[in-house]
């Protein structure tokens, strides 16, 4: 089935397969160039949702299935498992359950039990991509933090989300307001060098 892609979460290959996870849309989401994006119908537009595509190595096939039917975007994983079979993925996704939104929730998927945690920014917070951060001398794929930038509409200004990447059920370890607002971006990275 046709479609269009703008991130891969990972790929990796188990016995005679190449796994690969990506959000997948049903066509490329086009907003005129000229619009005003705070007028757009996301209704309209179809929503970007987590797919696992397995390809077969030996017959050339393909199978496809959905992992998170949920508006999503910006997967992000521990950074040691790029390329390799990995359980835990964090991801901004839309507030609702259905339709096509704006990112108001940060999401945690265990893809190997199918368990969901959400952390909601909803009505007035909008999040950037999540960035997991390993924390030193980790022993489980989950122990670290996930940060995201949030823009706050009530406040117009912007602040840091950080929450346990473990249990997100936990809620925010800690937010840092900012005093102005940073224009909303598609891409963030950590790192511990300065």
């Amino acid at each position: 089935q046709a479609g269009f892609v703008f991130h891969h979460a990972n790929a990796f290959e188990v016995d005679n397969e190449i796994v690969i996870d990506s959000i997948c849309y049903e066509t490329l989401p086009e907003v005129e160039p000229e619009s005003d994006f705070r007028q757009v119908n996301f209704e309209a537009i179809s929503p970007g949702q987590l797919w696992r595509f397995h390809v077969n190595l030996e017959n050339g096939k393909l199978y496809s299935q959905i992992i998170e039917s949920r508006c999503c975007e910006f997967p992000s994983i521990n950074p040691e498992l790029v390329g390799r079979d990995y359980q835990y993925l964090y991801i901004g996704a839309a507030h609702g359950e259905t339709g096509n939104a704006p990112l108001q929730a940060l999401l945690k998927i265990d893809l190997k039990s199918g368990e969901r945690q959400l952390w909601s920014a909803a009505p007035r917070g909008f999040i950037g991509e999540p960035i997991f951060v390993p924390r030193p001398d980790a022993k489980k794929e989950d122990d670290g933090w996930v940060l995201s930038l949030v823009y706050d509409a009530t406040h117009h200004r912007s602040g840091l989300v950080i929450l346990d990447a473990s249990d997100f059920n936990k809620g925010a370890v800690a937010k840092l307001h900012l005093q102005h607002h940073i224009p909303y971006g598609l891409h963030g990275n950590f790192t511990t060098e300065i």
